[in-house]
């Protein structure tokens, strides 16, 4: 279902949330749809502030993904695209390793196998200060920082 960026239908007292919700989103290159638990929860818990607080404020909620595959444990924050670049950084064992995607000289997503830079970058602060994960003897801006 197609929603504007506060996540609303073509009737404005109507939302959609979740897998069925195709928005406009700041961290992918146009609309996207994202199928999982963590977004559909931050999409209601946006939708829930915006209709308690009247306002029109935009869904931008960093995408988040997590899952644990047998022993290891997969953590994704932002949307990374095909024809996006990547600087991979090992983890702390043979088994871990983040891998930083970057368009221009933006990270735009981090994807981490037994390591906690994407946890990092969920828990950052807001997009506009300046701390955050650095990726490894590279000069790009902070996932946030777009």
């Amino acid at each position: 279902m197609r929603v504007d960026a506060a996540l609303r239908t073509s009737d404005p007292r109507i939302s959609a949330i979740g897998d069925c919700a195709n928005f406009p989103s700041t961290f992918s290159v146009g609309r996207a749809r994202l199928g999982s638990v963590q977004n559909a929860a931050d999409q209601a818990r946006h939708v829930a502030e915006r209709i308690v607080a009247g306002t029109g404020r935009s869904y931008d909620s960093v995408p988040w993904f997590w899952t644990h595959q047998y022993e290891d444990k997969i953590q994704i924050a932002g949307i990374a695209g095909e024809n996006d670049g990547c600087v991979i950084s090992p983890g702390r064992t043979a088994r871990s390793f983040s891998v930083y995607r970057v368009r221009g000289e933006a990270v735009v997503a981090v994807e981490s196998v037994n390591a906690a830079p994407a946890s990092a970058s969920r828990q950052a602060p807001s997009r506009s200060q300046s701390s955050g994960p650095k990726v490894p003897d590279s000069p790009l801006t902070q996932l946030w920082n777009r």
